[in-house]
């Protein structure tokens, strides 16, 4: 699986400039890049809440938090593993993830200045709720058969490698393709999938130099 575009170097003329559009969705944060080695945005902040479920490894979800970063995200990180943080903490920008007790509520949060909070290994009915531009994560290393159907509650679901008796609920609870579930169990320590009814998007995360300098390389079982 490729870890990112092969994109080489591209010139434009200055009066041209004007007319150079890319088009980008407000609060969208790349996750990584899929088989066609295309950039593969998520979209964590709108108007309204976003509540993700996230299972997966601790890399996976310190990665998207840094990623957050890039569309001016202030980051609340509610674990009960403060030290396995502490490298997204000390080495991403100055004083934009912070570790916080559960009981912290959000910042006042806005489209230029969104709120992400993760939370490890916390029950989504927990008494705090986004608001608009704001994201809840809830990151569980593993998830039980029978919490499957839960998942469907949720506006966005990421999963990287999967246990084996996971995959058939999985598959049941989102109406996945036989192809697209076999992947499951069997993706590599620096994949994850966005799965959506009846669809597995495949992503490669692609960590960038400066990156793997903060958080190490990608690892599926690191906490």
């Amino acid at each position: 699986m490729r870890t990112g575009p092969d994109v080489g170097l591209h010139r434009i003329e200055l009066d041209r400039l004007a007319r150079l559009d890319v088009p980008v969705g407000s609060g969208a944060v790349v996750l990584g890049f899929d088989r066609a080695r295309d950039p593969v945005p998520v979209q964590l902040f709108r108007a309204r809440p976003t509540q993700v479920a996230m299972v997966a490894g601790g890399y996976a979800a310190r990665l998207l938090a840094f990623r957050a970063h890039a569309v001016g995200a202030r980051v609340q990180v509610v674990t009960p593993r403060p030290e396995q943080w502490r490298g997204l903490v000390d080495g991403g920008p100055p004083g934009r993830t912070v570790l916080a007790p559960e009981q912290t509520p959000l910042p006042e949060a806005d489209t230029d200045a969104p709120v992400l909070r993760m939370e490890q290994g916390l029950s989504r009915t927990g008494p705090l709720d986004p608001g608009p531009w704001q994201a809840r994560i809830v990151v569980q290393d593993v998830v039980a058969p029978q919490a499957v159907p839960a998942l469907r509650s949720f506006d966005l679901v990421l999963v990287q490698r999967l246990q084996p008796d996971v995959v058939h609920p999985l598959q049941s609870a989102f109406g996945l393709p036989d192809d697209d579930a076999a992947w499951l169990p069997r993706l590599p320590d620096d994949a994850i999938a966005v799965v959506t009814r009846g669809r597995v998007r495949l992503t490669a995360l692609g960590p960038t130099p400066q990156e793997t300098a903060v958080l190490g390389a990608p690892d599926r079982h690191d906490w």
